[in-house]
């Protein structure tokens, strides 16, 4: 067995690099270091080279279905739900009523560049159980027409009323054809409940050499950090005189005050 360290050297907050292009370095016990990155979710029609997954946020949504997903099957028990979402605006709502299956797929075949073969690749999603009586509801690959053995799998087990991530690896075999594979959500005939899906991924893993690990970073519900936040302070004034309190703890502590004049700093955004 071999562990790895992974440590996070870019965020959003001390390097103000944008949420979902965070850095990350992976130290194995032997070799050299590597550098990772973040995955990040998709929102709208805009691709990433990053996510092969266009919208995987379910943002775009018109008329009753999904602009960037086709609905095969079910789509009466398809939706889209805006008020409980991790990204973007909105998120993909299965409403099982325990009589109608659903699939609802997005073709990879026109990405630029193709999908590579003969690689690892890292599959996940986050998923909030509302209730699931029965049935299930899945997300996987379909791989010149087959189903992949990778399996997200959500069901009576799933822990409710939080959100979850679930991911893991599928390797494309380098026979497969690149324009034939296609990321598929569908629940089970029998499925009773509602489940929302949010931050669709699909994204190569990293190798680490001389490990045998794959990793994936995912981006997740709340940005990551370098270092954990120190001790922090609520300083009150009743006078910024025109911003001189702001330049001094910028310039001499390196710290971003809230401000409500402009440019405004958020208090979330205070270090």
């Amino acid at each position: 067995t071999q562990s790895i360290a992974v440590e996070c050297i870019k965020d959003a907050v001390l390097h103000r690099v944008a949420e979902g292009s965070e850095e990350f370095r992976v130290t194995p016990e032997h070799g050299a270091t590597l550098p990772l990155w973040v995955i990040p979710v998709t929102v709208g029609g805009v691709a990433d080279r990053r996510n092969v997954i266009i919208d995987g946020a379910f943002a775009d949504y018109d008329s009753g279905s999904f602009t960037h997903w086709e609905a095969l099957s079910g789509a009466a028990i398809l939706s889209q739900d805006t008020s409980q979402f991790l990204f973007g605006s909105g998120t993909l709502k299965v409403s099982g009523n325990g009589a109608t299956a659903a699939e609802l797929i997005q073709n990879l075949a026109q990405r630029v560049p193709p999908l590579a073969v003969g690689r690892v690749w890292a599959l996940g999603t986050w998923a909030y159980v509302s209730s699931c009586n029965t049935g299930s509801v899945t997300v996987d690959l379909l791989v010149d027409g087959s189903p992949s053995s990778l399996r997200l799998t959500i069901n009576g087990s799933t822990p409710a009323g939080q959100w979850l991530h679930l991911g893991g690896f599928e390797y494309l075999p380098r026979q497969a054809h690149p324009g034939k594979v296609k990321v598929r959500v569908r629940c089970s005939s029998d499925f009773s409940g509602v489940v929302l899906l949010d931050g669709v991924s699909l994204a190569p893993a990293a190798e680490i050499p001389h490990a045998g690990l794959q990793v994936a970073l995912f981006q997740g519900s709340r940005p990551p950090l370098c270092t954990p936040l120190a001790d922090r302070f609520e300083i009150r004034t009743l006078s910024d005189d025109a911003g001189a309190f702001q330049r001094m703890f910028r310039d001499r502590l390196q710290t971003a005050m809230p401000s409500s004049d402009s440019p405004t700093v958020n208090d979330s955004l205070a270090e």
